[in-house]
């Protein structure tokens, strides 16, 4: 099976050290991004594709000098999911996690409403020069934040159970699963595939047995996307064949996209924006990885499986 379309694509971008991918007011994303594509092709069995991801590792760690929590780039604050993905990274090199990035991570905890992005000591309000009291949504707990921490806790040993912010609810208009930051929820369980399918899905499972509602893995959320994406979650299988056939005929992932979106500061929930802002920069966007770096990397890492 060729698979050689997502490998290129990988090893370009390993090669190059150009990580813009979100069109952001920022800049490009020299921290975040490269710290979760070397921890997602730690599974890869392509050599080449191994040296790059060593060679990238060792100039993240040049760059900042010192190991320390980080955020999307060096201007802006630090943030809990990036620290998680540096984290990730160099547990993926075999290297053990300093407690300064635990201790950081940890800091974010709201206990059962999961993971924040941000607390008041990251001062995300000064940067983007709003008051607290317009933020709240992004000091709140956010699930796709909470299921990477688990992920990483998993990984390096830490007991901690999960805290989403689903609960068990039988209307069906609301997503009981919310990524605030990914416009597709699907994204976040693929980016932490292995510890959905073994730790998380079971306790889905038990919450909806427990609630005598009827369990329908299609529900949480809907699989076909998934299944396309190559991912092998519970009784869904991929297509992979398919995929590369896709990949080849269109030459590009611009069709597997994974779209960030930036909620309105204040909003607890993405699903509360009302209207997105496709050709933004700032809060109220939503942006595509028009260099498909991550996509490419997330397909990678889940044919690694």
């Amino acid at each position: 099976m060729n698979h050689w379309p997502l490998y290129d694509q990988c090893i370009k971008h390993l090669s190059d050290h150009d990580w813009t991918d979100y069109k952001l007011f920022t800049g490009e994303s020299d921290l975040w991004i490269p710290s979760m594509i070397i921890a997602l092709l730690k599974d890869c069995d392509n050599a080449l594709i191994q040296d790059k991801r060593n060679d990238t590792f060792n100039l993240l760690i040049t760059k900042l000098k010192t190991i320390r929590p980080i955020g999307y780039n060096l201007l802006t604050p630090c943030d809990c999911d990036s620290t998680i993905w540096l984290a990730k990274a160099i547990d993926s090199m075999g290297l053990a996690v300093p407690n300064i990035l635990l201790e950081y991570i940890f800091a974010h905890d709201l206990g059962t409403s999961g993971f924040a992005t941000y607390n008041l000591k990251d001062e995300v309000h000064g940067f983007i020069r709003k008051p607290v009291s317009e933020i709240q949504g992004w000091l709140g707990g956010h699930d796709c934040v909470s299921i990477n921490a688990y992920s990483l806790f998993n990984n390096i040993g830490i007991k901690k159970d999960l805290s989403l912010n689903h609960g068990i609810s039988l209307d069906t208009n609301e997503p009981m699963f919310q990524p605030y930051w990914w416009a597709d929820s699907r994204v976040s369980l693929l980016l932490n595939e292995k510890e959905i399918q073994v730790l998380i899905w079971p306790k889905i499972k038990k919450e909806y047995q427990d609630n005598y509602c009827p369990f329908n893995y299609s529900e949480w959320p809907d699989y076909s996307y998934c299944s396309k994406l190559l991912t092998n979650l519970l009784d869904y299988r991929c297509d992979i064949d398919a995929l590369d056939e896709r990949l080849l005929a269109k030459n590009d992932l611009k069709s597997l996209m994974c779209i960030m979106q930036m909620p309105l500061p204040m909003l607890m929930k993405s699903s509360l924006q009302g209207s997105w802002d496709y050709d933004g920069l700032i809060e109220g966007s939503m942006v595509r990885d028009i260099n498909s770096i991550v996509s490419a990397a997330l397909i990678v890492s889940n044919l690694s499986i």
